[in-house]
C-alpha cells in the first residue's frame, strides 16, 4: 500500500509541477505579445538630413547650425519630443549639451529643425538623438 501512496503522491506532484510551468509559461507568451503590440503602436521617430555647421564669427560666440527633418514613421503620435545635440572636440570631450522642445509629433508627419548652438571650444563632432513619450504618456 506504501509503495502505490508514494506513487500516487509522485503523479500530483508532477502534475501540480507541469501545471505551473504550463502556467508560467502561458503568462510569459502574453506578456511578450502584448509588448509586441505596444511597441507597434507607438512612434517611430527618425532624423533625415540633419547636418552641421561650425561658424566662428569675429564678433560673437562661436556657434554651431544644425539643420533637418524629424519623421515620425511610427503608427501612433510622439508627444513631448525633444531633440538632443551633443556636440564635441577632436578629444571626445563633451564641450556642449542641448535639449530642444519639439512639441508632438503626429502620425505620419515631420517637423523642420534649424538651430544655432552656441558652445566654447573647438568642434569635431556634433550628434543629435531623439527623446519622446509614446501614447500620450
Amino acid at each position: 500500500m506504501a509503495l502505490n501512496e508514494n506513487s500516487l503522491r509522485l503523479r500530483r506532484d508532477y502534475v501540480k509541477t507541469t501545471g505551473l510551468i504550463i502556467a508560467v509559461i502561458v503568462v510569459f507568451i502574453v506578456v511578450c505579445l502584448l509588448l509586441y503590440f505596444a511597441f507597434l503602436n507607438m512612434g517611430q521617430l527618425k532624423t533625415v538630413d540633419f547636418i552641421w555647421v561650425d561658424h566662428h564669427p569675429t564678433s560673437s560666440s562661436p556657434y554651431v547650425h544644425l539643420e533637418g527633418t524629424v519623421v515620425n514613421l511610427g503608427s501612433s503620435g510622439a508627444h513631448s519630443v525633444q531633440l538632443v545635440t551633443t556636440i564635441y572636440d577632436s578629444g571626445r570631450t563633451l564641450l556642449k549639451t542641448e535639449i530642444t522642445d519639439l512639441d508632438d509629433i503626429p502620425t505620419g508627419a515631420s517637423k523642420k529643425v534649424s538651430l544655432d548652438i552656441q558652445y566654447s571650444g573647438k568642434v569635431d563632432d556634433c550628434q543629435v538623438t531623439l527623446k519622446w513619450k509614446p501614447f500620450g504618456g
